[in-house]
């Protein structure tokens, strides 16, 4: 039985347990309900039997603010469409806007006017959250923002949560990759525009590797532009190439002629996406999970595997298989620069300064957030490559000389271009796990592995038989597992109120060294 199917025809009485329940379970309270004297099926009925209603406003942008860890008050934007209809279940539709280190506070405003003519059409839910330096995608707070998002719009809306969509254009397109990555298998589909792997990895970004098995787990599409430059096509290619050899579904194109262009860029593929992103729908219970993390505790989970424990182990079963983890950048030799970052959304005239790096000449020299670098050396600078066409000139020790925008000023400055060590975060060894499953039998190959759980669906497991866990070739668990109306409570909050699939039972296993056997 599909229990999706039945969130919006199943009327359960409103009682004030059943209230509780699906309160608790959509992480609308932290209070956790008494389940004494109810079975498992019993919570599954309460947490489906919630049925949306027409929203108060429609045509109209939303918006919803909530403290991250960090302490940073994050906003995100959202539309709901005149033709949403609540009996129905609705695609959600995510856009991350570019120049995430920007200090304003709310980017997201009216971002999500790029998937418009979709939402009206469709009926589809779109949402923008506001990205800044506090709240960076690829890093955990940005992660947290827009899982949040997805949450409360869940919890509110009838959305499909089999046909949710990420996306991103630039610095939102380096998120995309991130969170297609560390949480792929909330999204149907990722759409990457014009961004870069090797801004999650690098250590000025997310200093983060790529793990790029994790990819499979949804379906992708990519662009870049041959004269974009930050992220030219040709400097893509062998990203993409390695993903589709690794066995991720990417569909990627190259705009020959276009540039850092967001508008060119998003109207050029318009047809494909509207034709291509309809048709992907997340299958929520893969058969083959392949997963790497070196953070079991944030990204430990894949589906109905999840590693709890990441440790030495000498087993090494993929040892004669390519790997094709992007690695955080190479120390290296140092190289010189300024020492900036800039914000790249920026319309111009000038070059926007948003990070000086701490160190560098560009802070010696007191350039700071906020500037806007309008010549250098005697040169005028428009845009991003005119400064980089002065600094491509420049060696090891000269001095550029920069005017610069603050406020209503113009302010000269003398910045030393000298060499910057980029300091490579070290990360620990990251566990990797591949599961298949075959009916009530899992095979599994594990390295690095200490621990892991199974997560247990009876839409994917026949709870009448046993199980039979097998873990690089050795027997690892034989049993039944009984059904808990507690876990299937716990796993649906920790899965944001995803009541698509549920879970009853956990299969803990410890993996023991081969010399351990």
């Amino acid at each position: 039985m599909k229990h999706l199917a039945l969130a919006f025809i199943l009327l359960v009485p409103q009682d004030d347990k059943t209230r509780a329940i699906r309160d608790y379970a959509a992480g609308e309270t932290d209070k956790r309900p008494d389940l004494a004297g109810l079975d498992w099926k019993a919570v599954r009925d309460a947490i489906v039997s919630w049925k949306a209603t027409a929203p108060e406003k429609t045509e109209t942008e939303l918006s919803h603010s909530h403290t991250l860890s960090n302490g940073h008050e994050a906003t995100f934007f959202y539309y709901v469409p005149k033709s949403y209809d609540p009996a129905k279940q609705t695609p959600l539709t995510i856009f991350l806007h570019g120049g995430v280190n920007s200090p304003q506070a709310k980017r997201g405003s009216r971002q999500w006017s790029v998937w418009k003519a979709e939402a009206d059409k469709l009926g589809w839910i779109i949402a923008s959250p506001s990205g800044t330096e506090k709240c960076v995608w690829w890093k955990p707070e940005g992660e947290e923002h827009v899982i949040e998002a997805i949450r409360h719009i869940s919890a509110r809306h009838a959305v499909d949560r089999n046909r949710i969509y990420l996306s991103g254009f630039s610095d939102g397109a380096s998120g995309a990759y991130s969170l297609g990555m560390t949480r792929t298998d909330l999204f149907a589909a990722c759409v990457a525009w014009n961004g870069a792997v090797g801004v999650v990895t690098s250590p000025q970004g997310g200093n983060t590797p790529f793990y790029t098995v994790n990819a499979k787990l949804t379906a992708w599409r990519a662009t870049h532009g041959g004269t974009d430059e930050l992220y030219p096509a040709k400097s893509q290619e062998p990203v993409i190439g390695q993903m589709k050899e690794a066995g991720v579904a990417i569909e990627w194109k190259n705009f020959e002629e276009v540039g850092h262009d967001g508008g060119r860029i998003l109207g050029g593929d318009r047809a494909f996406i509207d034709e291509w992103l309809p048709n992907q729908k997340r299958n929520p219970l893969p058969e083959t999970i392949d997963w790497t993390t070196h953070d079991a505790k944030l990204h430990g989970r894949a589906a109905w595997i999840r590693i709890l424990g990441i440790a030495n182990r000498t087993d090494d079963p993929f040892a004669t298989e390519k790997d094709y983890t992007f690695p955080i950048g190479q120390a290296g030799p140092a190289r010189p620069a300024l020492g900036i970052q800039i914000d790249q959304q920026f319309a111009g005239p000038g070059v926007k300064i948003v990070i000086v790096s701490e160190g560098s000449g560009a802070e010696e020299a007191g350039v700071k957030a906020g500037d806007v670098i309008l010549k250098a050396n005697d040169q005028e600078v428009k845009t991003f490559p005119d400064l980089r066409a002065v600094l491509a000139k420049a060696k090891e020790g000269d001095t550029i000389k920069l005017v610069v925008e603050r406020g209503n000023e113009s302010v000269e400055i003398k910045c030393p271009f000298r060499m910057i060590k980029i300091n490579i975060a070290k990360v620990p060894a990251a566990g990797r796990i591949r599961a298949a499953r075959k009916g009530n039998e899992i095979t599994v190959l594990a390295r690095r592995v200490a621990k892991f759980e199974i997560l247990v669906s009876p839409d994917a497991f026949d709870l009448g038989k046993e199980i039979v866990v097998t873990v690089n070739g050795k027997p690892a668990f034989k049993g039944s597992v009984t059904p808990d109306a507690g876990v299937l409570l716990d796993e649906v909050r920790a899965r944001h109120g995803d009541a698509s699939v549920i879970y009853v039972a956990r299969v803990v296993i410890e993996v023991p060294d081969s010399k351990e056997y």
